[in-house]
């Protein structure tokens, strides 16, 4: 092996063993273009396989943006990978559609449609991870793009050696190598025609805006993606701040989640931006495409909307801004919502008859204390219903007093958060209620009540059906 092609893999090596990107039987699917760099990755990783204990695929996808030339690329493929013996999916997808429809660029559509084939495919095939092919150049082009378009932080640190389940092992590795090492292993590759079509941004900075940059610094694709490195470190400070405020926020259900108003809006806009995105990525699986621009229209709901508003985002995401939360869901939030409980009147002794069919019992007894769950069954001193008892859902404002906090007071809202009781679920919280406020939060928690030593009790009950005496 001459010395530029077995500097290539040796570096590929370290990179990979220093990062531990990928483990014994681990099953990893090779993004292939059939263009130099895909190719090289493939059969760096293909030999390194041998040590490594792994297996790797392909996946082509096709985009259809050259025509014949485009089927020509996938046809390659697909012979280079029998002839070697290694499995290749090749995925088609409508580019120009999403571009029109979806108000992309081509380039921009063509990178999301990409990454979706290549995560359906994996998630298909069992693989693990998808490894891809950029190299030092493409990280300085992204970052230069990204300048351009008015990133933040995040956009300027470049692309991340691993993200998620995008693995990136040739990212220190310079182009020119790369094509050295295709030539002098003698491995032919595909030349795409429209890297030299300057509609697209990125052939534009390549060819032009770098080689002028070049001039005033020769080593400016050195000099960026060092930029972007020591980015990153401050990026992941801010994240790994922003995941830790963003658990101690977040009440998540099957298929929705929310965050607090009061909270979050509290937040430094750099911070808030960031809880915002995680709860995104969240609801969506990373699966979404989501840009600053969608994440600004959610801070703009979250300090202006008025309540009640919903905002819609790529990938079916709706959020919605409640009195005390923002809603993030997948689906039509009235599908999710729980009716309100209209105000009712409960009898001492008696019964009230909540509209799913459940039931909450009243009655007075006397004699010692005796020990109840506060979930399902309550005991209070019978001078609380006096001034009567009513059964209804929280209201803006409610504060609540639990038992074992005698003289502190806490807002309602604050309780179900504590609890990590769903925002949807909450309004089909029943609430007794007593003429000094919240008396039980029904299958929680019960209130503080100063017990007089008369031995008259209020016993309630809360059951799903009514008892049958045979």
């Amino acid at each position: 092996m001459e010395k530029t092609a077995e500097s290539v893999v040796n570096k590929v090596k370290k990179t990979i063993d220093e990062h531990a990107y990928f483990k014994s039987g681990e099953r990893i699917l090779v993004a292939c273009s059939g263009g130099a760099d895909s190719i090289a990755l493939l059969e760096i990783l293909r030999t390194l396989s041998i040590r490594g204990g792994w297996q790797v695929g392909v996946c082509h996808v096709n985009h259809h943006l050259r025509g014949k030339e485009s089927d020509e690329d996938a046809l390659w493929v697909g012979n280079f990978c029998r002839l070697r013996g290694i499995t290749c999916s090749t995925e088609h997808v409508d580019v120009q559609k999403l571009a029109t429809e979806g108000g992309h660029s081509v380039e921009e559509a063509a990178r999301i449609l990409r990454y979706e084939a290549l995560r359906k495919v994996a998630d298909r095939d069992g693989y693990s991870c998808i490894a891809v092919a950029h190299n030092h150049q493409d990280n300085a082009e992204t970052i230069l793009l990204n300048l351009l378009r008015g990133s933040g932080i995040e956009g300027l640190t470049g692309m991340q050696g691993r993200q998620v389940d995008i693995v990136r092992p040739f990212l220190g590795v310079e182009r020119k190598n790369i094509e050295d090492f295709c030539d002098q292993q003698k491995i032919a590759y595909r030349k795409d025609s429209s890297n030299k079509n300057k509609n697209y941004l990125r052939n534009r900075v390549r060819l032009e805006l770098l080689p002028q940059m070049e001039k005033f610094n020769p080593a400016v694709v050195d000099a960026l993606c060092r930029t972007g490195e020591l980015l990153e470190t401050d990026a992941d400070f801010l994240r790994s701040l922003a995941k830790e405020k963003y658990d101690n926020m977040i009440l998540q259900d099957r298929d929705s989640l929310s965050l607090p108003l009061d909270a979050l809006s509290a937040e430094h806009k750099a911070m808030c931006s960031r809880i915002i995105a995680l709860a995104i990525n969240h609801v969506l699986s990373n699966n979404g495409y989501i840009g600053s621009k969608h994440i600004a229209k959610v801070r703009e709901l979250l300090l202006a909307g008025r309540t009640g508003a919903v905002i819609d985002l790529p990938g079916d995401l709706k959020v919605k801004k409640t009195y005390d939360e923002l809603l993030f869901a997948t689906r039509p939030f009235d599908e999710i919502k729980v009716n309100p409980l209209e105000e009712l009147k409960l009898p001492v002794p008696g019964r009230a008859d909540l509209p799913d069919g459940r039931i909450l019992r009243a009655s007075l007894f006397r004699g010692g204390k005796p020990k109840v769950n506060g979930v399902t069954k309550a005991i209070f001193p019978a001078a609380v219903a006096d001034g009567g008892l009513t059964v209804r859902s929280r209201r803006p404002g409610d504060l609540f007093q639990p038992s074992g906090m005698q003289g502190s007071r806490q807002k309602l809202k604050e309780f179900f958060i504590d609890n990590k009781l769903p925002v949807e679920d909450r309004d089909g919280i029943p609430l007794v209620c007593d003429r000094d406020g919240i008396l039980w939060i029904v299958g929680l928690r019960c209130a503080y009540r100063e017990a007089p030593d008369n031995g008259k009790w209020l016993y309630l009950e809360f059951l799903d059906q009514e008892y049958v005496h045979v």
